[in-house]
């Protein structure tokens, strides 16, 4: 992730740094030779190529003043709602062109078993999922919240264990310590959802710090409105595609 106010317009070029996650243990000779390696930061390079906008034309009487909520207090927190959706919508389709690693054949719900097959997958690959779960994010489709829910799946973390007296959260915020989102965003096809288990180096964005706000009048069939926009320019590139595992179920 790289947020900042330096990017100007479409074509302007982030750089990402991303480190190598795991080391190499070498012997040490008889004469006490060393075996160096390479662990620098690895460059990568990201387009900012997207702008993206949310424009709004509002009648002033008597859409706004006789609402029960005005169009104009509401706009700069609903378009920037819209938009962070957009990007995050964008980045979750990388998912399908690019990564390979996958569990689940899409014809159910996910369940205990693709969910830690998907975990020992980036273990395997020398991740630190079991050291470090906070590194890494699980990103589901909404409607697999109850079929989670009902496996047992479910954060005694606040309140006690099972059987101690405590009352389980109606939440999932972790699965296994890692962190756990639900989004409509979650990239779908013939009848798949896409969802998927990252660390937080798979993929990056670059944006502008913050979204451009602007407001101005008009006449629209010879009645006063006025205008809202906001926009935003960002870019984003899948990092390490090898750090990321699709979990397919079944669009409902």
């Amino acid at each position: 992730m790289n947020v900042t106010g330096d990017y100007k317009g479409v074509g302007d070029i982030a750089h990402i740094a991303v480190q190598a996650t795991a080391y190499t243990v070498n012997d040490v000779g008889s004469d006490g030779a060393l075996t160096t390696q390479d662990n620098v930061l690895t460059d990568v390079s990201l387009t900012v190529d997207k702008k993206k906008d949310v424009t709004l034309e509002v009648l002033e009487l008597p859409t706004n003043v006789q609402a029960f909520q005005t169009r104009f207090k509401d706009f700069p927190d609903n378009a920037g709602q819209a938009l962070r959706e957009k990007i995050e919508s964008d980045i979750l389709n990388l998912v399908r062109a690019d990564i390979t690693q996958a569990q689940g054949d899409g014809l159910g719900n996910l369940g205990e078993d693709e969910l830690l097959a998907a975990i020992m997958t980036l273990a395997q690959a020398k991740l630190p999922i079991l050291k470090n779960p906070s590194e890494f994010t699980f990103a589901f489709q909404p409607e697999q919240f109850p079929p989670l829910k009902k496996s047992g799946m479910i954060d005694f973390n606040r309140t006690g264990q099972a059987g101690n007296g405590g009352a389980a959260s109606m939440g999932l915020p972790a699965l296994y310590n890692i962190p756990t989102v639900f989004t409509n965003q979650v990239e779908s096809s013939a009848s798949v959802h896409y969802n998927v288990l990252l660390h937080r180096d798979a993929f990056a964005w670059a944006a502008q710090k913050m979204p451009t706000f602007l407001t101005a009048s008009g006449l629209a069939n010879a009645k006063l409105t006025r205008i809202l926009h906001m926009h935003t320019l960002y870019g984003i590139k899948t990092v390490v595609a090898a750090r990321a595992v699709i979990l397919k179920s079944k669009d409902a």
